[in-house]
């Protein structure tokens, strides 16, 4: 009995010795505890970093834009924004078009200094009475900031060669026309009413 009392305490011994100490059956340098497992693995795996945050933890992306009243015709048209918390990858896109019943079309933005991008108009394209125009940031085709939208674009009256607009000088136009229409015909009704 005191022989199998003996071989018991030994082998109770020897199962303690085991699970405290892993390193009596594998070398040191690869002994790997339950609590330690997931520090062990690669980076990105249970332990991801800041740059594997989701999207919800992401900073929102901005675009602060001034847009003008209005340009000058036949010239080069400037457009400038700060763009904020831009990722890697992602574009900037100013969308135009001459008026509400032609198509947008597309112009790239780019970088010029940190957080600022920069794109220009074709002097050819700046004709007509007003440009429309918006911003837009997308990535791999989500948007994830604008300014202006599709139906409400940013609005710049178009100046013409002479400092008016031309919309103003129809105006002005017409109702002068207006006036010498109504004056002759005027003139012409008291020459009819004068007695013979």
């Amino acid at each position: 009995m005191y022989k199998q009392v003996f071989i018991f305490a030994i082998m109770l011994v020897l199962m303690m010795t085991i699970s405290t100490n892993a390193a009596l059956f594998f070398p040191e340098d690869e002994t790997k505890t339950v609590k330690n497992f997931t520090k062990s693995l690669p980076e990105g795996r249970y332990n991801p970093p800041e740059k594997f945050r989701s999207e919800r933890e992401l900073p929102k992306v901005s675009i602060t834009h001034m847009a003008p009243l209005e340009a000058k015709e036949n010239e080069e048209f400037s457009i400038s924004a700060t763009v904020k918390n831009l990722p890697q990858g992602a574009l900037v896109v100013a969308h135009y078009r001459l008026n509400s019943l032609s198509q947008y079309r597309d112009v790239p933005m780019k970088e010029i200094a940190p957080e600022r991008y920069a794109t220009t108009i074709d002097a050819r394209f700046m004709e007509g009475e007003q440009l429309q125009y918006y911003l837009e940031a997308t990535y791999t085709g989500k948007r994830l900031a604008n300014s202006g939208d599709f139906g409400i674009p940013h609005n710049v009256v178009l100046i013409g060669s002479g400092g008016v607009p031309k919309f103003a000088m129809i105006v002005v136009f017409g109702i002068g026309g207006i006036w010498l229409f109504s004056r002759f015909s005027s003139s012409g009704k008291k020459k009819e009413s004068r007695p013979k």
